[in-house]
């Protein structure tokens, strides 16, 4: 059953009122599963959706976790990789590559998070440009995403440059995979059909996957491979 409730907006430079949602609480959808969704009303009748969610996928790094925990053992123009074997219910997927770390701020440690781009684009003179990932169709059963080892070296260190006059400890590293079915991602891409920055959209697009209805029925899962930094890496960055 589904309960009334506001929910606050995070960005209200554009609409300020609360948004009005219903929602199932408690629930929690599990990887795999199937979902249907019924809505009756006297006036419009009944709508009807179905959705599943993507399966849990298998999160390693290549050659090893190794290569997170020393990355001045190797040289600065080459890659390590991000592997992911993804559900067959996937249709779009995005793995994103975080460092966490602490700054002691007055009496407590403070948590924060930066995220590692696939290609530092200018980064001099104060002026920072960088390529990031983004959600993309999948092609196949797995996915390998690289990551240089420059960038990640660069990033570790500008963790400590933000904050020249604190104490700063990074804490884990975290390799997020973002993992949709098939509603979501044609939502998505319909959407967000002119990618380029020049095109101005001026049509307004729909999508439904709902039957009787309009909207959209989709689920996505957010999985995390997190590994612990050992203390050492800390000193060598300094």
């Amino acid at each position: 059953m589904f309960r009334d409730t506001l929910i606050d907006r995070p960005d209200t430079n554009h609409y300020t009122s609360a948004i009005h949602a219903f929602v199932a609480d408690p629930f929690h959808a599990e990887p795999g599963n199937r979902y249907n969704l019924l809505v009756t009303t006297e006036q419009f009748g009944s709508a009807t959706a179905s959705v599943t969610l993507p399966d849990k996928p298998i999160i390693t790094v290549y050659p090893s976790t190794f290569a997170l925990d020393h990355p001045e053992d190797f040289q600065a123009t080459s890659f390590f990789y991000v592997r992911t074997t993804l559900s067959p219910v996937a249709k779009g997927s995005w793995c994103q590559f975080f460092i966490d770390y602490q700054v002691f701020r007055d009496t407590a440690w403070v948590d924060a998070r930066m995220e590692v781009p696939y290609v530092i684009n200018v980064d001099t003179l104060g002026v920072w440009v960088a390529t990031y990932p983004k959600l993309t169709r999948v092609t196949g059963s797995s996915r390998g995403v690289a990551f240089k080892f420059s960038t990640y070296r660069r990033m570790l260190a500008r963790v400590f440059e933000q904050f020249p006059n604190l104490h700063v400890a990074i804490k884990r590293v975290v390799l997020r995979v973002f993992q949709c079915e098939q509603g979501y991602y044609d939502y998505y891409n319909t959407v967000n059909g002119f990618r380029d920055p020049l095109s101005i959209r001026v049509d307004r697009p729909d999508y439904t996957n709902i039957r009787g209805g309009l909207g959209l029925f989709g689920a996505y899962t957010l999985d995390s491979l997190v590994h612990e930094m050992p203390a050492s890496l800390q000193s060598k960055l300094r």
